[in-house]
């Protein structure tokens, strides 16, 4: 399976990389081709604050998961062939077995795209389809036509 990309460390309050990053939260992320499924492994986080946002290619919001477990990711749920997942960690940052506590956990989210796709965002440069038969243009993203 995959990895996800990760920010293993807090981030640093003189460097963010968007407005509205938290300090108290490490970060993981990817881009998923969800168009034949992909399972979303969440590990049991013991209570620690753990969420996993999925957006689609309209950069709607569809769900919010904090559940351990396995959770299938579809195109037929989310309306879209790619899905963004971004995955939040709660950490105290000025606690460095805490931190580390939290490495621990982004390491056991996995997540598998059954058709083979794109399934992190170092792939990015290379998820455009050689063909464009069978698919379509909408709003920002590919449909099967």
């Amino acid at each position: 399976m995959p990895a996800f990309p990760y920010l293993r460390e807090p981030t640093p309050l003189d460097k963010p990389s968007v407005i509205r990053m938290n300090r108290d939260t490490v970060y993981s992320g990817a881009i998923v081709d969800i168009s034949e499924g992909a399972p979303l492994t969440v590990p049991d986080s013991g209570g620690r604050c753990m969420s996993v946002m999925v957006v689609n290619e309209d950069q709607y919001l569809n769900r919010v998961i904090h559940e351990p477990g396995e959770h299938t990711l579809s195109a037929d749920v989310f309306g879209t062939l790619f899905v963004n997942l971004l995955v939040r960690t709660l950490v105290d940052a000025s606690d460095p077995d805490d931190i580390q506590e939290a490495n621990a956990l982004q390491d056991q989210v996995q997540i598998e795209s059954v058709s083979g796709g794109l399934a992190n965002l170092e792939l990015l440069a290379v998820a455009w389809p050689a063909s464009s038969e069978g698919l379509s243009f909408h709003n920002s993203g590919l449909r099967k036509a």
